[in-house]
């Protein structure tokens, strides 16, 4: 599409808008979260004889008489106080905090209390409401000196508090505008109604959080992009009663009553819910993703005469996305290495990783690079491109489908009753994994993982952690035969995840059979891109593929989870994949210098196949379950008995009896063995006979999976840090 210069005129503009936009709003939380000092000889007054200030303003000693001050702030917000100390008091003291309007009388509905150890020199009081007026009490003890250095508040005026908001609603105004154009030119006049209500409703929601945190003076990106703790939803994780019996029984009756036009929107609709009552905290987040890849999208779709427009727009895009990513996983871990390193104390902002983000971002970038490749057509209709981004049954832990596999079923998405049934089998079948074989494994897992590095047997080492690949399998696996289910119940084909990893005889299988969506993913938005980049450079294929590889398998071991453990993760599968592509290139070199065609493998050389990769597999597991390297040592030196750990012992002995039937029944059906009795008998009466204890065996493992779930502790499902 060439552009006219009127709308190069506007892309310009709302580039420009975004750019002030941002820089407004930090600015202005900047401005507003400047700490005002107060004095002590002057803007607190002290009460009752209680405290006595110095002449020079520095210290404050108490006296018998009730020790407290008061001081006010005037037409400000004030959200924390925080009193800096020349020198700890080194005794534990108590704090009280009143706060209230100043026309209010002081209560202990608005009171902050801290319990001090003695050893601060920096005390931070939060104020959880708008307060004008303060009082601090020092507790009942007498005759104590603490040596103030300042008092200061974080205070934002009513007046520029007002004017703030005043131009920020403008700006944004102004930016929707030109967003909306953007959108009629795209979809026309007639596509763009709801896109455009979208777009303002999230700008306008999105302001509107924005500005009521900012009267209590809480840094924008600090709110937006942070949590406090304990703001929890209600748990609807595939296995709990609430969504079971309640949340997947109402939406599948509103789907389909609904006509078929509001299927989609009444599945977005509930997308959104499912989000919002698990993460309250974090759906603001989530829209505001929606909202910025539909505009990336819009962008790169269009044909700029000038290249590097286009290159900007991509840059911009994975910036955003993969630095939400480093954002919410290793931006603690960064901090915490650089304080490790320089020595120094950081303050961490309290970040709580939003449910699902590794999945949904996955599904972002899927979104806009298939639009800047072309591959697929920009999808103008927003709420269908939210609907691929936020659809609850993979938004949690995939699988991770496409963008164009998914928008090929948005339009003509027929009832399929075959479909409907197959997918409340795979839904019991995952429950089944999930709460009758996983969640029980863990017990056990657990328990031998928490143990110190001696009280660990060597045999009791070896069950903990064949007993991990157990649990990790059904878990997952368990997960994505619900999702897959759930998505089958309203007409959505979903692409398998797992496909018998464990028949695997190297790496390079294995990753083809485990997490099969996310290896699809990292192979088309980063190997190919990464590989083709290289090639460019004019460096050779092997040399290539090898650094390829090496940044896949670094971002697939950091994505996993935060810790040096990952990253090596990542890097052990790496070096084992290289090291078996190196052996089978030199394999086929020496059958193609002898003109020998490849034989099939005999049954020693399957053995000894499988025997490797299970060894392989082992040691990466291990890496994947220690929170970190230190853990893992002390794990690998149980396993081998290199801490003088006893081979058995009568707590070895209870842990193999609670665990042998939960490994048999693991293993057995991590392989094919339906299926290949269901072959063995095709044609005979044991044909028959499967066919009718089938539903037996189904509505069996319905009521022991919910007995489950009515009266077992609840497991979370493994891959949600992720």
């Amino acid at each position: 599409m060439n552009l006219t210069n009127e709308m190069k005129k506007r892309i310009g503009i709302l580039a420009a808008a975004f750019v002030v936009a941002f820089f407004l709003i930090f600015g202005i939380s900047n401005r507003f979260n400047k700490g005002l000092a107060l004095s002590l000889s002057e803007g607190i007054e002290a009460e009752n004889g209680g405290i006595v200030i110095s002449e020079d303003g520095t210290s404050v000693s108490t006296t018998d008489k009730d020790p407290h001050w008061t001081f006010g702030i005037e037409n400000r917000f004030v959200r924390e106080i925080v009193i800096t100390l020349r020198e700890p008091v080194n005794e534990a003291w108590d704090l009280k905090v009143y706060y209230s309007y100043n026309t209010e009388p002081f209560s202990e509905e608005k009171t902050a209390m801290l319990h001090l150890d003695g050893t601060e020199t920096t005390i931070r009081i939060p104020i959880k409401s708008y307060a004008e007026k303060f009082r601090l009490d020092l507790g009942t003890e007498a005759n104590r000196t603490y040596g103030v250095e300042k008092i200061s508040v974080n205070p934002v005026s009513r007046t520029e508090y007002a004017f703030a908001i005043l131009i920020c609603f403008a700006v944004l105004a102004f930016l929707m505008e030109y967003i909306g154009k953007m959108i009629r030119e795209k979809a026309g006049v007639n596509g763009c109604d709801v896109a455009y209500l979208f777009c303002a409703s999230v700008i306008f929601l999105l302001t509107l959080y924005w500005s009521a945190n900012l009267k209590n003076s809480v840094h924008v990106f600090d709110k937006l992009f942070a949590a406090s703790d304990g703001v929890g939803g209600i748990s609807l994780t595939f296995t709990t009663l609430n969504f079971i019996f309640i949340f997947l029984p109402v939406c599948l009756a509103g789907y389909y009553l609904l006509p078929k036009k509001q299927k989609n929107l009444f599945l977005l609709v509930i997308s959104l819910v499912f989000y919002t009552v698990g993460e309250p905290v974090m759906i603001g987040l989530l829209l505001l993703s929606i909202f910025v890849n539909y505009v990336f999208g819009l962008l790169l779709s269009y044909e700029w005469k000038k290249s590097f427009v286009k290159l900007i727009c991509l840059v911009a895009m994975l910036l955003w996305n993969f630095g939400l990513l480093f954002y919410y996983k290793y931006y603690i871990f960064t901090l915490d290495n650089i304080s490790l390193i320089t020595g120094s104390s950081i303050r961490y902002p309290n970040i709580i990783q939003p449910l699902g983000i590794s999945f949904f971002t996955f599904r972002t970038i899927s979104f806009c690079l298939d639009v800047y490749w072309k591959t697929v057509p920009m999808q103008t209709n927003l709420l269908d491109v939210a609907l691929y981004i936020c659809f609850f049954p993979q938004i949690s832990m995939g699988p991770i489908s496409k963008y164009n596999d998914f928008f090929a079923q948005l339009k003509d998405r027929p009832f399929d009753s075959e479909l409907f049934l197959d997918g409340i089998k795979r839904m019991i079948l995952g429950w089944a994994k999930k709460l009758i074989i996983a969640d029980n494994m863990a017990v056990v897992v657990d328990a031998i993982f928490a143990m110190e590095k001696d009280e660990r047997t060597v045999l009791l080492a070896w069950i903990g952690i064949i007993g991990y690949l157990i649990q990790l399998y059904y878990d997952f696996s368990g997960y994505s035969d619900i999702a897959i289910g759930v998505g089958q119940m309203f007409g959505f084909k979903t692409p398998e995840n797992f496909n018998y990893p464990f028949l695997s005889k190297s790496v390079v299988e294995y990753w083809s059979r485990w997490h099969i969506t996310l290896g699809t993913w990292l192979k088309n938005y980063m190997y190919t891109p990464l590989f083709r980049a290289c090639q460019e450079k004019n460096i050779s294929i092997g040399t290539c593929n090898v650094l390829a590889l090496l940044g896949v398998w670094i971002f697939a071991g950091v994505w996993h989870g935060v810790g040096w453990n990952y990253l090596c993760y990542g890097l052990y599968y790496f070096a084992f994949i290289v090291l078996e592509r190196v052996v089978e290139d030199k394999k086929k070199k020496k059958r193609k210098c002898l003109k020998l065609k490849k034989q099939p493998e005999t049954t020693a050389q399957k053995v000894r196949a499988h025997i490797y990769f299970f060894i392989v597999l082992i040691f990466g597991q291990l890496l994947f379950r220690c929170k970190d390297l230190p853990a893992f040592g002390a794990y690998f030196a149980s396993m081998f008995g290199f801490g003088g750990n006893k081979a058995f012992d009568a707590q070895t002995y209870y842990y193999f009896l609670q665990s042998i039937t939960l490994l048999i029944v693991g293993w057995i059906f991590a392989f094919p063995v339906v299926g290949a009795v269901k072959e063995k008998v095709k044609g005979s009466v044991g044909e028959k006979v499967i066919t009718v204890i089938t539903p037996v065996v189904y509505g069996v493992l319905l009521i022991v999976s919910l007995a489950y779930a009515m009266t077992s502790t609840y497991q979370s499902f493994i891959y949600f840090k992720f």
